[in-house]
């Protein structure tokens, strides 16, 4: 059994997805609605696939996906696409790497099948709250700096006036 779980524990995806989920973790500051769909389906495809293999049972595991799915993300340089589209604020590139994950989507879900609904759907709650506090936070800011332009363009609207 320990040969398994060390099999399991060292495969190249569970590094990989660890590695995309600790970019991702950084969140993304846009006010784009399409943008944030791109990265919560991004990040939850990611944790889920993650949370997903830390569930399997190491004896059944599904290592042939496992392998498409890491053989998929050296081969489109995933780690590095979505490294540089959030450290650049690039954010258009997350619906082409979503794209691109379409290709090995039904690898991600047989190693999905593991996992439970009520699981599942944890996750994908806590992907969503968690981003959506974010996006509501930086709206909160937009806000902010759009009334103190408000309140300096009136100021000097008012002065303006007051020296006719």
């Amino acid at each position: 059994m320990k040969r398994w779980q060390r099999q399991l524990d060292e495969h190249p995806l569970t590094s990989s997805l660890a590695k995309i989920e600790e970019i991702l973790s950084q969140g993304i500051s846009t006010t784009d609605q399409i943008q944030n769909y791109e990265f919560v389906r991004l990040s939850k495809i990611i944790k889920r696939t993650k949370d997903s293999i830390k569930q399997l049972d190491p004896e059944f595991a599904p290592v042939d996906q496992m392998h498409s799915v890491q053989n998929f993300i050296i081969n489109h340089n995933i780690v590095s696409q979505v490294h540089d589209s959030i450290n650049n604020k690039n954010y258009s590139t997350l619906a082409s790497i979503n794209n691109s994950f379409d290709g090995v989507m039904s690898q991600i879900n047989l190693i999905n099948k593991s996992i439970t609904r009520s699981n599942s759907s944890k996750i994908d709650h806590a992907i969503s709250s968690s981003h959506l506090q974010r996006f509501i936070a930086l709206i909160a800011k937009e806000q902010t700096q759009m009334n103190i332009l408000y309140q300096e363009r009136q100021r000097k609207l008012i002065l303006f006036l007051n020296n006719r």
